[in-house]
């Protein structure tokens, strides 16, 4: 059964309809990048934030202020990984301390 039939308004389905064309794009694009820069998205997709995860609500405020432009948020963005990034290591140091 096509997913898109089990929503309830027609709105629903064209967001549905548009989102998966998104992730279809978004694979092909992957597929014609040089065998480096495929490896480098394997080694991103691979990284276990754990619970350092961005939240929706975080990325869809982001995504709010920038329109969702990711050139305009990168540094944004950036500067939000780096972050959690030193809390991590603050509270693995914290833990090694005990």
């Amino acid at each position: 059964m096509d997913k898109a039939a089990a929503f309830q308004s027609e709105e629903e389905k064209v967001q549905y309809k548009r989102e998966q064309e998104n992730f279809f794009e978004t694979r092909r694009r992957k597929e014609k990048l040089s065998e480096k820069d495929k490896r480098l998205f394997e080694r991103l997709e691979k990284v276990n934030v754990g619970r350092y995860d961005v939240t929706f609500s975080v990325a869809s405020m982001i995504a709010e202020v920038y329109q969702n432009s990711a050139i305009e948020a990168f540094n944004t963005i950036f500067a939000l990984g780096f972050m959690k990034g030193q809390i991590a290591e603050k509270a693995t140091r914290k833990g090694n301390k005990r």
